[in-house]
């Protein structure tokens, strides 16, 4: 509950405050300056460690994957979208999703599918838990045109990929 918003207005109700993003509860237990600077600490880490991730996952070499991780982390739109922390909190998964994507359509039948699965249900999440809609549109964008892509690429091997994420042979069917 805020006393100072006119009425008065619980936090919670409101989705943009991102009340739910698991690192906001550290306003309520540091000084509000620490709290902010620790979350955005944690967001650029978690941007440039999964491009970093990403890009090596995709065969690039380090310092290529260093200079790509840096780029998307401190230039572009994190860096202009610094005051508003849900836009910025929310695209800091989309690497980390796109990792889970690229992990899963390389092997079929590797054991640990299921950890992967995890990872882009937890990216997935915290990407929406972090209350801004542009954040969520932006994410759904990217995801889609790299499955896409994704899909043209892998040819028939797409077909198990999306039984194995999906669950089922439902889908596979409408493919």
């Amino acid at each position: 509950f805020n006393p100072y918003l006119w009425s008065g207005a619980p936090l919670l109700a409101g989705w943009n405050a991102g009340a739910m993003y698991p690192f906001t509860m550290l306003f309520a237990f540091l000084p509000a300056a620490a709290a902010w600077a620790l979350n955005e600490m944690f967001v650029y880490w978690v941007a440039a460690l999964g491009t970093y991730a990403l890009l090596r996952a995709l065969k690039l070499q380090p310092v290529s994957s260093f200079l790509g991780a840096t780029a998307f982390a401190f230039a572009g739109s994190l860096d202009v979208q610094l005051p508003h922390f849900g836009l910025v909190a929310g695209m800091s998964w989309i690497p980390v999703i796109l990792l889970a994507l690229v992990k899963l359509s390389d092997d079929p039948v590797r054991a640990c599918r299921f950890g992967w699965i995890a990872v882009l249900g937890l990216a997935g999440s915290m990407c929406v838990l972090a209350g801004e809609p542009r954040a969520i549109d932006t994410m759904l964008v990217v995801v889609a045109l790299y499955f896409v892509w994704l899909a043209a690429r892998l040819g028939r091997r797409f077909v198990p990929f999306v039984v194995s994420v999906g669950g089922g042979a439902g889908l596979a069917t409408l493919i």
